[in-house]
């Protein structure tokens, strides 16, 4: 047997119950360690091996495959390319703050979102304004753009598939409409950054 015919013939080797579960828990949240306990490896298996089942083809090679195969499935059946992800990906993970806002000595102005791009209102996951009696906020934020990039960094492989970084920031501005950014500060003692 050749060494592509023995290939082809592990790749088509059915899963095991614990292999089919794992698969089925992985797709939920694609968190390869959770889904392996949850399939009732051990943690030390699950936390040393089970990135590696996801991650290339070598260990577990139907088991990869497994996955792959379905996530391809789910994304036929949704009607959405893997290119239109990565584009979105590398929409937000690109943005600039300075296509939404402009800011100096005078203050902190945003944008009219008429003249901004549909790909740059993508970017955009919440607006929002709130009105006292003695000035109000206005809150605007992107994306995570951080996230954005480690999806792509993982999906071009610019990392390994057991990186467990998680963080996530957001970029967030609080302040008077009209006010500038150093009376912003004085009043309100700091910039809010979010991490979530």
């Amino acid at each position: 047997m050749d060494k592509d015919a023995e290939t082809k013939s592990i790749i088509k080797k059915p899963l095991d119950a614990r292999e089919q579960i794992f698969v089925g828990e992985y797709l939920l949240d694609l968190d390869p360690e959770r889904a392996a306990i949850a399939a009732g490896y051990s943690k030390t298996v699950a936390r040393t091996k089970a990135y590696s089942w996801v991650g290339n083809s070598r260990l577990k090679p139907h088991v990869y495959q497994a996955v792959k195969d379905a996530q391809e499935a789910r994304l036929e059946k949704l009607g959405i390319k893997a290119d239109e992800v990565i584009a979105e990906f590398k929409l937000i993970g690109l943005e600039n703050m300075g296509d939404f806002a402009e800011w100096g000595p005078d203050g902190v102005t945003l944008k009219d979102s008429s003249q901004l791009t549909r790909e740059q209102t993508a970017c955009v996951a919440e607006v929002g304004e709130t009105k006292t009696k003695d000035g109000g906020t206005i809150r605007f934020k992107l994306h995570d753009k951080k996230g954005a990039l480690d999806s792509l960094a993982k999906h071009l492989g610019l990392f390994n598939a057991d990186t467990s970084q998680k963080p996530e920031s957001r970029f967030v501005i609080v302040g008077t409409p009209g006010q500038s950014l150093e009376e912003t500060i004085k009043e309100v003692g700091f910039v809010e950054i979010k991490s979530e």
